[in-house]
């Protein structure tokens, strides 16, 4: 009996500390997110994303989804925004990174043509 006493307050520790850990898990883990898995399962998991982007390439359509979500990191300053971009092609994860989106009024647009002298 004295046995399975201390396993319950073993248990019940390890329980309280994994509660408490420094930070909370991000959504978009391996577990739940599969290179190969189609757009259509994404969206029916994590519902519509905030902003997408989509384009051709050839025969190939591209689309990336922004997912922004707030997780906890006690030695930050508490809950940090962080980016999922989630990269698709012809409705097919390609790749999840996080990270910042581009601005594209941040990218320099212009085209320098230099003479032959």
């Amino acid at each position: 009996m004295k046995c399975k006493k201390t396993h319950w307050w073993a248990y019940t520790i390890l329980g309280i500390s994994l509660l408490s850990s420094c930070m909370t898990m991000s959504k978009f883990t391996s577990e739940s997110v599969q290179i190969g898995m189609s757009k259509f399962v994404v969206l029916d998991r994590f519902g519509a994303p905030y902003k997408t982007e989509i384009f051709k390439d050839g025969d190939d359509t591209h689309e990336i989804y922004y997912y922004k979500e707030s997780v906890y990191v006690k030695d930050a300053t508490g809950y940090v925004t962080i980016t999922n971009i989630l990269n698709f092609t012809n409705n097919k994860l390609e790749s999840l990174e996080q990270g910042e989106e581009i601005d594209p009024n941040a990218i320099n647009t212009n085209t320098i043509i230099k003479k032959e002298k």
